[in-house]
């Protein structure tokens, strides 16, 4: 999984450097299908909200932020839309692989 998401994070345009370890602290090291159990969902929120919002502010100086229109219940859509088609994937894995997907569906219309 350690491999899985070292992978991902590198295929991001400005990842992680080549040969970084991404290992998820809190929410983000569940699985899918326990992050957003009932009594994982408000850990499993902020935990996104907190990511998105770091990865935005690390990529400021030459990335506008992304979905930066959108609230926290369209961001949290958005990792769930993976979730659901992977439920044992880790919430990290899911939360990049949105980014993409919404960053690929931005690009068309910008």
């Amino acid at each position: 999984m350690l491999l899985a998401a070292l992978i991902i994070t590198a295929l991001q345009n400005g990842g992680a450097p080549a040969g970084t370890v991404v290992q998820a602290r809190g929410a983000g090291a569940l699985t899918c299908a326990t992050a957003f159990l009932p009594q994982n969902r408000i850990a499993t929120e902020n935990w996104i909200a907190g990511y998105w919002a770091a990865w935005d502010m690390a990529r400021i100086a030459s990335e506008k932020p992304l979905a930066a229109n959108a609230d926290l219940a369209g961001i949290v859509g958005e990792v769930e839309k993976v979730c659901r088609d992977e439920p044992s994937s880790t919430l990290l894995i899911a939360t990049l692989t949105a980014r993409k997907a919404v960053k690929a569906r931005w690009s068309k219309i910008r």
